[in-house]
């Protein structure tokens, strides 16, 4: 959940750790675009401010210059001043490791408002330093590229130092021509583009994937997905249905195994 207080700025998270020797980015929300803020610390020295005015975030990066416990340091804007501290500055060597979230896939990517809400709510509760971004239609509800997103959503993960991916999908109809092109996604940050696993070929799509051709999946799950939530108006003849194991012996008489694709009694 994300919630929002009437104020003139508010730092969105107050991380626990910095690490010696790293830049830390600090999202700051701002209800009017023109505001002016200060930084001031005598445990960090500022290093940049990007500014988001169309969307009233900042980024401040910020270099520990003191390696010890309860770092601090103050924002102050429109006659108000905030002071925050942070717990410690610790030393941690480079291990790769990157920890992040999918739940991307929950939003729809289209709207550019909902995607600066999810980005506040990733930051807001730590959830990491990797994100994925994925569309798909039954769980985000896009039809559409909006090309205006991604300049403003990979400009934030530059500046918030969020590594991001591209998970190209495509099983939905609505939003088979939505994935952003690699131009749109293109920033310091990106990661790559990999194609989804697509595990459905292995296990319910049929058993041998060399029998899938990638255009007709998306027919294939939308008409058994229908078939699933509408068993009484859905047409049988109509409706996939899983082909039964080699040893399956259910709704065959004679012992025999039903032909691929009529098999009622091993519905998805």
């Amino acid at each position: 959940m994300l919630a929002k207080k009437k104020e003139a700025f508010a730092l969105i998270h107050t991380p626990a750790s910095a690490v010696w020797g790293q830049e830390l980015a600090l999202l700051v929300e701002t209800e009017a675009s023109d505001t002016e803020i200060l930084f001031e610390s005598s445990d960090f020295t500022p290093v940049k401010e990007t500014r988001f005015d169309d969307v009233g975030l900042r980024v401040f990066t910020i270099l520990p210059v003191k390696e010890k416990n309860g770092l601090s340091f103050s924002l102050s804007a429109a006659g108000e001043k905030k002071n925050y501290t942070i717990e410690r500055c610790i030393r941690r060597e480079a291990d790769g490791v990157r920890a992040g979230s999918g739940d991307m896939i929950y939003i729809d990517i289209s709207d550019k408002a909902a995607v600066v809400d999810y980005l506040k709510w990733y930051v807001a509760h730590g959830i990491g330093k990797l994100l994925t971004v994925r569309q798909v239609y039954r769980w985000g509800g896009q039809r559409h590229v909006n090309a205006a997103v991604w300049p403003l959503f990979t400009a934030l993960c530059d500046a918030l130092r969020i590594d991001y991916v591209l998970i190209s999908d495509g099983r939905d109809l609505p939003s088979i021509a939505t994935n952003p092109t690699m131009e749109m996604m293109t920033g310091e940050r990106f990661l790559g583009r990999q194609l989804h696993e697509r595990d459905g070929q292995l296990f319910y799509w049929g058993p041998d994937p060399r029998e899938i051709q990638a255009p007709l999946d998306e027919f294939f799950d939308l008409a058994a997905r229908l078939g699933r939530e509408h068993p009484d108006t859905v047409e049988g003849a109509m409706r996939p249905f899983n082909p039964p194991s080699p040893s399956c012996t259910v709704g065959a008489t004679d012992g025999t195994v039903s032909p691929r694709g009529t098999c009622l009694a091993c519905p998805l």
